[in-house]
């Protein structure tokens, strides 16, 4: 019979550890599975930051790009600008030249009227 006690406080013994282990084994599972959520949300979050940097590396090359693009349309514009400026200077120099030759043809035949009334005076006057 004191056998029989001894079996039954070691079988529930036994159990009170069995039921500690299998506690600890649960326990044990849940932070398995917390760990492998953590990872997997570590993961996640690298993930996510290596996309974030890869974007902001892009966002960088494309301004620069339009920086490029925008730098040569002002290049082009100020060139195209300069040129139209200087076709207006031209033609305004033609135009310019253009009435001069008129103003200096109408001298021209004013100088001429002139003289023929100055000889045809003198001539008179050497007549009379």
């Amino acid at each position: 019979a004191e056998y029989m006690g001894v079996l039954k406080a070691e079988k529930a013994e036994l159990l009170t550890r069995l039921h500690v282990a299998e506690g600890a084994a649960a326990q044990l599972n849940v932070a398995l599975r917390d760990t492998a959520g953590a990872q997997a949300l570590s993961d996640r979050v690298n993930k996510l930051v290596a996309e974030n940097s890869a974007l902001k590396s892009q966002w960088a090359a494309m301004r620069a790009e339009l920086a490029t693009r925008q730098s040569r349309l002002r290049d082009e514009l100020g060139q195209e600008l300069r040129e139209h400026s200087l076709k207006q200077q031209s033609v305004y120099a033609q135009q310019l030249y253009s009435q001069l030759q008129t103003h200096s043809l109408a001298l021209q035949r004013q100088q001429d009227e002139f003289r023929e009334a100055i000889l045809a005076q003198l001539s008179s006057q050497k007549d009379a």
